[in-house]
C-alpha cells in the first residue's frame, strides 16, 4: 500500500531516521516499485551519505521501471561496482542495446574477480544473447565452475533466441545428462526450439510433459508457449485446442492465437478471434501485440472496414503513433489499395529504422508503382536510414512488377557493393522474375 509507505516515510522524517542508509534504500525501493521514480531520485539526491545499497536501489529502480539510459547515466558517477551493481547495469545495457558498455562492464567484473559469481555469469549470458553475440555467451558458460538451472536456461535461451535450434537442443540434452531437472522456463525455450526445427513429435512430447507436471494449471506462460509452438508448426487446430483448454487466459494468450492464425494464412479466423476477445475477454485489454497481430490479418483478408474500425480506436488513445502499430496500419491501408492513406500514416510515425520504409516500398511494389517505390528508397537513403536485406527484396520485387530492369540491376549491385549484403535465394528469385518478365530469358537463366 503506497499510502502506508508514505506514512512510514513521514514517520522516518519526524524521528530522524530517514537518512539512515538502510531506511533510505528501502524507501527508494518502495517508490520505484510503485512507479514513483522521480520521488525515489529526489530522496536519493538528498541523502548526505550514500552506500552501495543506496546506489543499487536507485539503479535497480531505474531498470525495473524501464529507464535504462538513466541507470547508465547515473552509473557514470560511481567509482566502484559490486556484483549487485553489475547485474543491474547489465540489465540496463540489454534494454538500451548498449553492447559496448556491456563489454566494458564484463571486463571490469573480470578485473575485480566478480565474473565468477554465479548470478553475474548468468546475467552476462543473458546480455550477450540479447546482443546476438553467441560467442560471448558460450565463453562465459564454458568458464563457469558451477552452473545452476538458471545457467542452463540462459544458454539454451541464447541459442533459441538467435535461431540456432540444433545447438539449443544439444544443450538441453547435456543439461539432462548433468541431472539438472527442467522447469517451466526450460520448457518454454524448448517449445520454441522444436517449432524452429519443425519437430511435431517433440512438440507433442513437450505438451505431454507439462501436463504430467501440472504446469498448465500453475503457470499461464507455459500454456501460451505451447499454443505458440503449435501455431509455428502449422498445427493451428492443435493450437486452438490448447488455447480453449487453458484454465485462464491473459492478453498474451489471445495475441498468440490471433497471430498464429494470421501467420498461417487464416486471416478470417484471426479477425474472428480478435472480435471474440473484444466481446468475451472480460477485463483483458488489447495491447500493442494485439494490434500488430490482427492488422496483418486485415491486410490479408482485405478487411478494410475492420482495419478502419481498429484505426478509429487507436486514434482515441494515440497508439497509432507507435512505430510498430503505425507501420501495421500503413501496411493494412497499402495492401487494401489506399496508398495515400498509407503514406499519410507513414509520415506521422518515427522512421529511423528500415521497417516502416520496407513496408511502404512493398505496398507500392505490390500495386505496380515501381517508380514511387524507388522514390521512397532514395528518400530513405537521404534520411540516413540504412537499408537491410528485406529492403532490397521489396525493391527488386517492385522493379520486377513495374518492368524497371535497369533500376533493378542497380539495386542488386548496390546491395552488394555499398552495403555488403550477400544475395539470398529471395534476391536471386526476384532477379529471375525481373528478367523473365522483360523477356531477357538468357540473363534470367544465368541467375538460375
Amino acid at each position: 500500500n503506497m499510502l502506508d509507505g508514505m506514512k512510514i516515510h513521514c514517520l522516518a522524517l519526524k524521528y530522524g531516521f530517514v537518512w539512515d542508509v538502510f531506511v533510505a534504500a528501502s524507501l527508494i525501493h518502495l517508490y520505484c516499485r510503485y512507479g514513483l521514480v522521480a520521488n525515489a531520485r529526489r530522496l536519493f539526491n538528498e541523502m548526505p551519505v550514500k552506500d552501495m545499497g543506496s546506489w543499487n536501489a536507485m539503479l535497480s529502480g531505474y531498470c525495473q521501471s524501464g529507464n535504462a539510459k538513466e541507470a547508465l547515466t547515473l552509473s557514470d558517477e560511481l567509482r566502484a561496482l559490486d556484483s549487485v551493481t553489475i547485474v543491474s547495469l547489465l540489465s540496463a545495457c540489454t534494454e538500451a542495446g548498449d553492447f559496448n558498455r556491456g563489454v566494458m562492464i564484463h571486463l571490469y567484473s573480470i578485473k575485480h574477480g566478480l565474473d565468477s559469481e554465479l548470478f553475474v555469469s548468468n546475467k552476462l549470458i543473458d546480455m550477450y544473447a540479447e546482443c546476438s553475440y553467441l560467442k560471448g555467451c558460450q565463453e562465459v558458460f564454458d568458464r563457469m565452475v558451477v552452473r545452476d538451472l538458471i545457467s542452463w536456461n540462459s544458454i539454451i535461451k541464447a541459442y533459441e533466441l538467435n535461431e540456432q535450434p540444433v545447438r539449443a537442443l544439444w544443450l538441453f540434452q547435456e543439461m539432462r545428462l548433468n541431472r539438472i531437472q527442467p522447469d517451466c522456463l526450460t520448457l518454454i525455450s524448448l517449445a520454441s526450439v522444436l517449432a524452429q526445427l519443425g519437430d511435431i513429435r517433440g512438440g507433442r512430447s513437450v505438451q505431454g510433459f507439462t501436463l504430467r507436471k501440472g504446469w498448465f494449471l500453475e503457470d499461464i506462460t507455459i500454456g501460451n508457449a505451447v499454443v505458440d509452438m503449435y501455431a509455428k508448426l502449422g498445427l493451428v487446430d492443435s493450437a486452438r485446442a490448447v488455447f480453449n483448454w487453458l484454465p485462464s487466459k491473459d492478453v498474451i494468450s489471445w495475441n498468440t492465437i490471433i497471430s498464429g492464425y494470421a501467420q498461417n494464412g487464416f486471416a478470417s479466423e484471426a479477425i474472428e478471434m480478435y472480435n471474440i476477445m473484444e466481446e468475451e475477454g472480460g477485463e483483458i485489454t488489447a495491447n500493442q501485440g494485439t494490434w500488430v497481430s490482427v492488422l496483418p490479418a486485415c491486410s490479408q483478408a482485405g478487411a478494410l472496414r475492420q482495419g478502419m474500425k481498429i484505426h478509429g480506436r487507436l486514434l482515441k488513445n494515440g497508439l497509432y503513433l507507435d512505430v510498430f502499430i503505425g507501420t501495421s496500419l500503413a501496411d493494412m491501408y497499402g495492401k487494401c489499395g489506399r496508398l495515400d492513406d498509407a503514406l499519410s500514416l507513414f509520415y506521422q510515425i518515427p522512421r529511423v529504422s528500415s521497417v516502416p520504409w520496407n513496408t511502404l516500398i512493398a505496398c507500392h511494389g505490390f500495386h505496380g508503382h515501381g517508380e514511387r517505390a524507388m522514390k521512397l528508397f532514395r528518400e530513405m537513403l537521404g534520411g540516413g536510414v540504412k537499408p537491410d536485406h528485406i529492403t532490397f527484396v521489396t525493391l527488386l520485387s517492385a522493379c520486377s512488377h513495374s518492368g524497371l530492369v535497369d533500376e533493378g540491376q542497380w539495386c542488386f549491385e548496390m546491395m552488394q557493393t555499398d552495403y555488403g549484403i550477400t544475395p539470398s535465394l529471395k534476391h536471386y528469385g526476384c532477379m529471375v522474375d525481373l528478367f523473365g518478365r522483360a523477356s531477357e530469358l538468357e540473363i534470367a537463366f544465368e541467375f538460375i
